[in-house]
């Protein structure tokens, strides 16, 4: 059985591993299986979380943008925000559900327009679409109307 070279894997993987392990999610081994790594390699990246956190907070340069202490002070490590209740998935739920519909309906609104864009003898293919231009600053924009 040949060992597969050493894998330098994205931190944000890592830290999920950590989180997977501190959190009691899974043992050593299934979050090692889960993200294709030895169950030591766990080990060591729990060993080394606090390095790795301070590694990542200087690349993203999070000390200067944040205003957070600069130097060789430690800083406490990230934390998810879990949902507190059933009643957070459900809000959540209920504005996906919301959001879907609103998207159908504005997907059926632009078949309806270029459908009768062409009955009236107009190609809508020749026309630039909106995603490459800059929103407009001008007052004549929606939000200066006050619709």
């Amino acid at each position: 059985m040949q060992k597969d070279p050493k894998k330098n894997l994205p931190a944000y993987i890592k830290i999920n591993a950590i989180m997977d392990y501190t959190e009691g999610k899974m043992a050593k081994r299934a979050i090692a299986e889960k993200y294709g790594v030895s169950h030591v390699s766990i080990i060591n990246w729990v060993n080394e979380k606090d390095k790795l956190l301070q590694e990542c907070r200087e690349s993203a340069r999070l000390l200067e943008g944040l205003g957070l202490p600069a130097g060789g002070q430690p800083l406490e490590p990230l934390q998810e925000a879990p949902m507190q209740t059933g009643k957070d998935r459900a809000a959540l739920l209920a504005e996906n559900r919301k959001l879907r519909k609103e998207n159908e309906y504005l997907a059926h609104r632009i078949a309806y327009m270029e459908s009768l864009a062409k009955v009236m003898g107009f190609n809508p293919g020749s026309t630039r679409k909106k995603n490459g231009l800059k929103p407009s600053t001008s007052s004549s924009s929606p939000a200066g109307r006050g619709t």
